[in-house]
């Protein structure tokens, strides 16, 4: 395996760990403990981070695959394009979005809050989650693959 698939394979494995940390462990734990708008505060201040990492991941898995094999893998590459686009539409599109709504609903209290804006709100929710799973799967299947069958470029 050469330097740029063990640098792939760590890319995609750091990417797995922290999206099942965060979304296994960290955010079930906030919203067993804590009332749910702090944990919802917390998990709020967190997404940027984690975003950050799957901008960071999904970008140095992307390269290394290339640096490693070059366009030969053209189902892996469009796979990492994949789950590196859906992360950057979670982080600049629903995540911004999720925010303006939640602190809308923070102004009012649970008989007060617009149904609409609570029904918006859950909706994008449920987006979001959806997405950050298909993302997961992605990138569990993209680093077993990595594993299996390391990114190489062809000996001509």
């Amino acid at each position: 395996m050469t330097v740029w698939a063990r640098l792939h394979v760590a890319a995609l494995a750091f990417w797995v760990g922290v999206m099942l940390f965060f979304s296994g462990l960290l955010a079930p734990i906030a919203f067993q403990t804590f009332p749910q708008a702090q944990a919802g505060d917390l998990m709020n201040k967190l997404f940027a981070p984690y975003h950050i990492v799957g901008y960071v991941c999904g970008g140095a898995a992307l390269l290394t695959a290339w640096f490693a094999g070059g366009f030969r893998g053209k189902v892996r590459n469009a796979l990492l394009i994949a789950m590196l686009g859906a992360t950057l539409y979670a982080g600049l599109v629903l995540s911004p979005e999720a925010r303006t709504l939640r602190a809308e609903l923070r102004q009012t209290d649970t008989t007060t809050e617009n149904p609409e804006t609570k029904a918006r709100f859950d909706r994008l929710h449920r987006r979001a989650v959806v997405l950050n799973g298909a993302i997961l799967i992605g990138a569990m299947t993209a680093l077993v693959w990595a594993v299996v069958s390391p990114p190489r470029r062809s000996k001509s």
